[in-house]
């Protein structure tokens, strides 16, 4: 929905740039996620465990299994991909959820909420997604979307300087520029009532 949105806006090739580049970030954060274990041999056994509960989590058990000397062969990053954004979501959430499940996880749990906070910090434009410290959220719900946005852009057609201002409105909310947001959305909403005031003004109104 949120892809939609932008393409009312022509936004939608600074959006897909921007998934892009989220995607090769979430593939490095899962190297460094793994190179942290082999800095900490100790913990060597762990690694396993995590992704265990990954492929238990994701519905991919059927693939989790040892070679003869006992080492785990399941590769996370294959199923994490470029161009697949919604899957890389979903399975990043799943591996949060993973570490957040056993104490035993717990630097590992804070070493991948610091690289997610930190993925979401860096964004220069909203992706539909947010991290509110615990999990990944989707953003508003698709019948408010289309009510509040899709519709009214729709429909403010016919009045173009409310609509320039209402776009400016969404752009400066999906750049995060929230303040600048507010300052069109409100001169939207007066340039829309001083519009319907003036055509429901009866000849005999001073």
């Amino acid at each position: 929905m949120l892809k939609k949105i932008y393409e009312q806006l022509g936004l939608d090739t600074k959006y897909e740039d921007e998934i892009r580049k989220f995607n090769s970030r979430i593939l490095r954060l899962l190297d460094d996620f793994r190179l942290e274990f082999f800095e900490h041999r100790e913990h060597d056994d762990l690694y396993p465990l995590v992704l265990k509960e990954f492929a238990f989590l994701a519905g991919i058990s059927d693939i989790y299994g040892y070679d003869p000397e006992r080492k785990y062969y399941f590769e996370l990053k294959k199923f994490f991909g470029q161009n697949d954004f919604e899957k890389n979501i979903l399975n990043l959430t799943l591996l949060f959820e993973v570490l957040k499940k056993d104490p035993v996880f717990k630097y590992y749990h804070e070493f991948l909420k610091k690289g997610i906070e930190k993925l979401f910090a860096i964004l220069p434009m909203s992706i539909g997604f947010f991290f509110n410290g615990e999990t990944i959220i989707r953003q508003g719900a698709r019948e408010l979307d289309e009510k509040l946005i899709s519709e009214n852009l729709s429909w403010l057609s016919d009045y173009p300087a409310t609509k320039k201002l209402y776009e400016n409105s969404l752009i400066h909310y999906l750049a995060k520029h929230y303040e600048d947001a507010i300052t069109n959305a409100y001169s939207a909403l007066e340039g829309l009532v001083k519009t319907y005031l003036v055509l429901r003004q009866s000849p005999n109104d001073g």
